[in-house]
């Protein structure tokens, strides 16, 4: 693919000059890659430090030729810095492609100090930064806010020094929120880890960081761009955590405790309307911002038109439907996970099907078109009665809401149907996942129990792709081989070799963990201590 640069608005840029060179990468399209608020903030976070420039590079745009970055078409080699956004665990081989494809070694081990930093942040690699532990030189743990420019003047000051690779990973060691994988070491015990141990400089477990909000700039985009998913609007984000304490999720459990954004400081950066009047509101719990139907009054008073992504059921109250509609938004996301009272309980995400059902009619009695549902399947303990009773509810939600007296026109709906996938520091990291063959059992039922209603779609995630991000979300630094395999030959074919001669690959998926066994992810902490997390997957287990 011949690399082009998209049309965009870009603030002003920075001369290339003597400024300290950061290169943002996000390893995958750049329709995904602009959509992800977080490279608007470290662009912007970053060029807005004194001697620091950032230029953005994605993985698609370079194809199978050396990556240039979008602002300069400059060489990836050419910077003193490589910054890995990694939100997702299934973009670990580009990580490495991406590096070979820049004559950048993939291995910490191989690199010279004439190389630049390779480092990485972000949700899924903070969670577990070791399947990239031979690739990476430090780890920021965390959100950048608190400790990122730390981590950046140390990088610069080690660059200006000409330090060496040994003595300045013992540096970086010394920071808060940076984990160096170079300077821990595992033992391991067939597919367990019998033990890790760490430089005497750096002292684990890796706090993550999480900083105070009051008086914080909300991020909101800071790159204007058609080419991108919801480029038709402003994306502000509202909050970060939540309350919800759901056992399956990963942000739900790594990025508490639920902070706000100041209700100002969100009107004056949502009433910026010169480029996008649609505002998105971003935030894991966004409905439960204290101040959050003021909030939203101002905008809209000031000519914005607020857009809302999935919301809590509990949160839905009747004046926050009022808002969507009055916002002139046609489509509602609701995530009930489960139609099962049973594993609504084991999820810790409580389950009331009148509820459902009464915002179902509220919402088309509103003029709400769109309706969806994201549920799971092969949550542990599930059985065939679980699934008959999704399909009941299904049934429920439907007539609730497309054949709703209260319409002028039918509604549609739409069923989004994902596999549970364990994830580190939830109280399911000890649960394994189903196989997959189960998983395609149940779409393959839903399939056949739901075609040819009217007005309904069914939207199911691969299983063996799913089954892929799971291996990596829970694999130790033995996953090192597999993802560079990966990055040749791609997924599918490297997940039928072997990591070593102990145990396949897929085990780090499908395998149940005991309750004394060492996680690779324990490197970092975020917040939850292992007794709590296990107490929480114990009371799931009570519920089945």
């Amino acid at each position: 693919m011949k690399h082009r640069k998209p049309r965009e608005i870009l603030p002003p840029l920075k001369e290339w000059g003597r400024n300290f060179r950061v290169a943002l990468v996000y390893p995958n399209a750049y329709r995904i890659g602009m959509a992800n608020l977080g490279i608007h903030m470290l662009y912007s976070r970053i060029n807005g430090l004194d001697g620091f420039l950032a230029d953005r590079f994605f993985m698609e745009s370079h194809g199978h030729k050396p990556p240039l970055s979008i602002e300069r078409f400059m060489p990836l080699r050419e910077y003193d810095c490589v910054a890995f956004s990694l939100h997702f665990e299934p973009d670990y081989p580009a990580v490495i492609k991406t590096l070979e494809l820049a004559s950048i070694k993939s291995r910490t081990n191989d690199r010279t100090d004439a190389d630049p930093f390779i480092i990485a942040g972000g949700p899924s690699i903070s969670a577990n930064p070791e399947p990239l532990a031979d690739f990476l030189d430090c780890v920021f743990i965390g959100e950048f806010e608190e400790g990122g420019d730390e981590l950046l003047e140390c990088l610069r000051n080690l660059t200006c020094m000409g330090t060496p690779g040994d003595s300045a990973f013992a540096e970086l060691a010394r920071l808060p929120h940076v984990y160096v994988p170079s300077l821990v070491q595992f033992q391991f015990d067939g597919r367990k880890i019998a033990s890790f141990t760490s430089h005497r400089d750096h002292i684990l477990p890796i706090q993550a960081a999480r900083p105070f909000l009051a008086g914080i700039e909300p991020p909101s985009t800071a790159i204007y761009t058609d080419d991108a998913e919801f480029s038709d609007m402003r994306l502000v984000e509202f909050t970060r955590g939540c309350r919800g304490s759901c056992r399956f999720c990963l942000s739900g459990n790594t990025t508490g405790p639920f902070r706000v954004f100041d209700p100002d400081l969100l009107v004056k950066s949502s009433t910026q309307l010169a480029q996008r009047r649609k505002i998105g509101v971003v935030g894991e719990l966004f409905a439960g911002h204290p101040g959050l139907l003021d909030v939203i009054k101002r905008i809209i008073e000031s000519g914005g038109r607020p857009s809302f992504s999935s919301i809590r059921l509990e949160f839905l109250s009747d004046d926050i439907l009022k808002l969507i509609v009055d916002s002139g938004i046609k489509s509602l996301t609701l995530a009930p996970e489960t139609g099962s009272e049973k594993l609504a309980c084991a999820i810790n995400k409580p389950l009331s099907i009148e509820k459902l059902l009464t915002v179902s009619e509220k919402a088309a009695a509103a003029g709400i078109e769109n309706l969806r549902l994201y549920l799971m399947a092969g949550i542990p303990g599930e059985d065939e009665s679980d699934i008959e009773l999704m399909l009941d509810m299904a049934h429920k939600v439907h007539k609730a809401f497309i054949f709703n007296g209260s319409r002028t026109r039918l509604g549609h709906l739409t069923l989004s149907v994902n596999p549970f996938i364990p994830k580190p520091w939830t109280p399911f990291q000890w649960a394994g996942m189903a196989n997959p063959e189960y998983i395609s059992a149940v779409f393959n039922l839903l399939k056949s129990r739901l075609k040819g209603i009217s007005n309904l779609e069914l939207r199911t995630a691969s299983p063996d792709e799913s089954m892929w991000e799971a291996v990596l979300s829970r694999a130790d630094r033995r996953s090192g081989m597999l993802i560079e395999t990966a990055s040749k030959i791609g997924w599918r074919p490297a997940l039928k070799n072997q990591i070593n001669d102990s145990f396949p690959a897929v085990d780090y998926a499908l395998v149940r963990r005991e309750e004394s066994e060492i996680f690779p992810w324990e490197v970092v902490f975020h917040g939850s201590r292992r007794e709590l997390l296990w107490r929480e997957f114990k009371r799931a287990l009570d519920n089945l």
